[in-house]
């Protein structure tokens, strides 16, 4: 195992389970810095370790705070999905009319007659055809908050 992994690997696992200790030590052994709960050797140095620990009162605060900006979060969450679900909605009904409408203009330039249900779109009815459809805007598709 390389130094500097076994160095970090023991900082990892040592220092986490000695911060409830009452000391921890640094040691020089061998040339390699160790952690430690108990001095090894004249070249350990004590660390002061400070460990907050915070009243049950602050836990529940700060867990109180977390739920309401959950709620606010899935509100919100929900309420983007709901305006792109209707905006993709919309968007296909568009899309389904001019392609219905392409399609009949297709039928009419190949020379092929039309289908009998789709006379009337191809202006072989009794009807005038109806006119063509716009397009809204990017920016009209949709609710706005």
């Amino acid at each position: 195992m390389k130094p500097r992994a076994f160095i970090t690997l023991l900082v990892s696992t040592v220092i986490p389970c000695a911060a409830g200790a009452e000391a921890v030590f640094r040691c020089l052994e061998n040339g390699r810095m160790v952690f430690t709960d108990t001095a090894t050797g004249l070249s350990c140095q004590r660390l002061d370790l400070k460990v907050y620990q915070p009243d049950s009162g602050e836990i529940t605060r700060q867990q109180d705070q977390l739920d309401a900006w959950k709620d606010r979060r899935d509100e919100e969450v929900s309420r983007i999905l709901d305006r792109e679900a209707a905006a993709r909605t919309q968007r296909q009904q568009v899309e389904s009319r001019a392609l219905g409408r392409s399609r009949v203009r297709d039928e009419m330039s190949s020379g092929h007659p039309p289908s009998r249900r789709n006379r009337h779109q191809a202006g072989h009815g009794t009807k005038a055809p109806s006119p063509e459809p716009t397009m809204p805007a990017p920016d009209m598709i949709g609710p706005r908050d």
